[in-house]
């Protein structure tokens, strides 16, 4: 099994790993929010609402009003101008905790100064409204240990301690309630990459179909078809950094769910975006300007802008990363003959196939003519295949060609023709079909060169 392959099945066995351990962690905290106290006879009840008789909780605290109310089907939502998703286990914990509230401690059962335990001025005032009526709870300060809260009801003078674990969720903020969860993606599965990189260019990347005819896709099973003329193959190193990339996404908080001015997050024109997909889900994102843990960002077509974090690499990426930068690269079944001119010789390569015995097919190597060992031809073929390009060539100098590779193939195509241009005393221009797009380190073609005389001379001997 290939390396990139491995760690993109690794990724997604953390991915599910991950998963799981957040879904025992949320029961975990919807059992905590609501504990039995009849399995524990030391433990005093404070609250004992049945949740489905609850139509309302109003929580006062610092950080402002936060109301709850049951809709149709008797489920509490929060209150809120804007049609946004809430996380239903996070409501829940608040629920939880409104109906069934204990504590194995009472402080003071008759407390004279309330203002001893921050109850007077209360950090949070929860008034539940259920068939019963309304029943007011009071939380004040935390305890010394920092592991309990002072709280008592408003029809009572007993002060209790309750663990932090109940009485955290009272102090939730409308934007801790958002469901901030992202689909979650296949890495062995993507279907499709898009990046809209800072620099503004887009990086796209599309499935190889299994009826693609192109000889240079049959490596790979995603092509980077932009920004370039043509399409390579993706790199499978920068594939496993997207697939790494996937497990950082995250929104960190909805900041403005009406935003009268886009411009001021950058999002008026966004700075950047960020679209993958496997077979089933998508994650897409419009970036915007940089803040504290991330970037602004918001759904195409949505009006909501939130903190987005784990595209920043991404969005930097360099589009030469994202591409396998061979100048060509093509099984050598496909081929019949190569032609090699550089360095003022020429070099022709051939392959003659026969039939033999049964489905056997006999293939006899030369080099400008004469009989070459298999080996020795198939070294030379990997020298020309095995050409990578090293960089974008923003203004390439078209003149005459220094080297110049052709080959003709079997499958009923035109012969492939690549020309190398200098362009300077390090560097070549690599031309197809008229244009050139990268540029190839001299010292590789004259190493290839080299490798092409050494084996002409040797079989002329």
């Amino acid at each position: 099994m290939k390396r990139w392959v491995r760690l993109v099945v690794a990724a997604a066995v953390i991915v599910v790993l991950v998963v799981v351990l957040v879904l025992v962690t949320r029961d975990k905290e919807a059992d905590a929010a609501a504990p039995d106290t009849s399995a524990d006879p030391d433990r005093v009840a404070i609250l004992d609402i049945p949740r489905e008789t609850i139509s309302g909780i109003t929580i006062e605290r610092e950080g402002g009003r936060l109301s709850l109310q049951a809709d149709a089907d008797g489920l509490l939502e929060p209150v809120y101008e804007h049609d946004v998703t809430f996380s239903r286990s996070r409501i829940d914990r608040i629920v939880g905790s409104a109906s069934s509230l204990s504590s194995r401690r009472v402080i003071e059962e008759s407390a004279e100064d309330p203002g001893a335990y921050g109850l007077a001025q209360p950090a949070a005032q929860v008034e539940i409204t259920a068939d019963g009526g309304t029943t007011t709870l009071l939380v004040g300060d935390r305890t010394p240990t920092g592991d309990g809260y002072y709280v008592r009801t408003a029809d009572s003078a007993t002060v209790y301690t309750v663990s932090t674990t109940w009485i955290t969720p009272f102090f939730s903020s409308l934007d801790d309630l958002r469901d901030k969860t992202l689909a979650q993606l296949n890495p062995q599965e993507l279907r499709e990459v898009r990046i809209d990189t800072l620099e503004g260019r887009i990086i796209r990347l599309e499935p190889v179909r299994d009826d693609d005819d192109d000889p240079e896709m049959a490596f790979t099973a995603l092509a980077v078809t932009s920004p370039f003329r043509r399409r390579y193959q993706a790199s499978t190193n920068w594939l496993e950094e997207v697939a790494g990339t996937l497990g950082g996404f995250a929104i960190v908080r909805y900041v403005d769910d009406d935003p009268e001015n886009l411009e001021q997050y950058g999002l008026a024109n966004p700075r950047a975006r960020v679209r993958v997909a496997d077979s089933r889900n998508a994650v897409d994102v419009e970036l915007g300007e940089p803040t504290e843990d991330g970037r602004y960002a918001r759904f195409p077509g949505g009006r909501s802008v939130f903190v987005f974090r784990g595209a920043e690499t991404l969005i930097r990426t360099r589009p030469y990363d994202a591409i396998t930068p061979f100048a060509f690269i093509i099984n050598i079944d496909l081929v019949d003959s190569f032609v090699v001119e550089g360095g003022g010789r020429r070099y022709v390569g051939s392959i003659e196939r026969s039939p033999g015995e049964g489905d056997e097919t006999i293939e006899t190597y030369k080099l400008n003519g004469a009989p070459i060992e298999e080996d020795l031809f198939k070294d030379l073929y990997q020298w020309l295949i095995g050409l990578q390009l090293d960089a974008e060539a923003p203004n390439p100098q078209r003149g005459p060609a220094a080297v110049t590779l052709q080959y003709n193939l079997n499958n009923g195509s035109a012969p492939v023709v690549l020309e190398f241009v200098p362009q300077d005393g390090n560097y070549m221009a690599a031309y197809r079909e008229g244009t050139a797009e990268f540029l190839i380190a001299r010292a590789k073609l004259n190493r290839m060169l080299q490798a092409f005389a050494d084996a002409a001379d040797a079989t002329a001997e």
